[in-house]
């Protein structure tokens, strides 16, 4: 599974408002001088990784969709249009996530605000990737390799649960084992 960038969450945000809105401009962080109307503007203010574990990171990154429209003789937007538009916009992430290199990335939730220039939505992603470098979890433990990847020297856990309910416990080879119920 190939790791997942903010670049290409914008991408994915961008193909769909090619979908939505076919032939009209969508602009990366700035604005040429001359930028045509109606269009669209996609920034990512904001991106941040949380160590999960030795092999996981968790992502997370906000999209900025800054929506125009055609401005009249005085230079005003049409507030209904600009409305519409950014309904449709959050109505892109309302579905809880969204298609990115085959994946569904989750859509946290979704901002709206407007000003009579512009309507703007914030949208908060969030996905768990592989740590760059780290070993493969299901490759075998080589402590006498020194070109293992990044983590390869953790030794591997077992998995076992226990229910002090029940009196039982199962260690990493799932057999049952009696347990005490003192705590």
């Amino acid at each position: 599974m190939a790791s997942l960038g903010s670049a290409d969450l914008m991408e994915a945000v961008e193909a769909a408002l090619n979908r939505l809105y076919p032939g009209e401009p969508v602009y990366r962080n700035d604005l040429p001088k001359d930028f045509e109307r109606p269009s669209f503007v996609l920034e990512c203010p904001r991106a941040a990784g949380t160590d999960l574990n030795a092999a996981l990171v968790q992502r997370e990154a906000d999209i900025l969709v800054t929506c125009m429209v055609k401005t009249d003789a005085c230079g005003d937007s049409s507030q209904e249009e600009l409305t519409r538009r950014q309904s449709a916009v959050m109505d892109l992430f309302a579905q809880g996530f969204l298609r990115v290199k085959g994946r569904a990335v989750k859509a946290a939730g979704e901002k709206g605000e407007q000003d009579p220039a512009a309507a703007r939505v914030t949208a908060l992603f969030s996905w768990v990737d592989g740590r760059p470098g780290a070993a493969d979890p299901e490759a075998p433990y080589d402590p006498d390799n020194p070109d293992a990847p990044l983590g390869a020297d953790i030794p591997r856990m077992e998995d076992f649960a226990i229910n002090l309910g029940r009196s039982r416990y199962y260690d990493g080879n799932n057999r049952a084992a009696q347990a005490e119920d003192r705590l």
